[in-house]
């Protein structure tokens, strides 16, 4: 019973994920502008600047579906060619493990950065 259970939620789970991705692609068409194509493919047009892209996407918001997701969409919507979604992909993977070691070798002061987020929103 507890397998069913697990597989179940596994499921659940996996929908919600394909529902989000799925929004965030009608999302993503409906603001795409011309001008916000032209300045996407022209910092992905160099490998490393695509590269590099990842990585300070992924290492700021800490997550590498969500910038997965959005390179995802940037590709259905044509912002972007698959060669350079492959380049921000590999960056997001080095993004994803710099935040970790940010975070465990406590290189920054969460507390710190979040005082200063408070102040810039206030």
């Amino acid at each position: 019973m507890a397998l069913l259970y697990n597989i179940i939620l596994a499921l659940a789970g996996i929908g919600v994920l394909l529902y989000g991705v799925r929004t965030l692609n009608n999302g993503l068409e409906s603001i795409m502008g011309v001008r916000f194509k032209r300045a996407l493919t022209k910092s992905a047009s160099n490998k490393f600047k695509a590269y590099g892209m990842g990585a300070g996407v992924t290492t700021f918001v800490q997550s590498g579906t969500l910038t997965l997701s959005m390179v995802s969409g940037f590709i259905n919507v044509g912002a972007i060619s698959l060669a350079e979604a492959i380049s921000i992909i590999l960056g997001a993977c080095l993004g994803s493990a710099l935040s970790i070691v940010l975070l465990a070798f406590d290189a920054i002061s969460l507390v710190k950065i979040f005082a200063i987020f408070c102040l810039v929103g206030a």
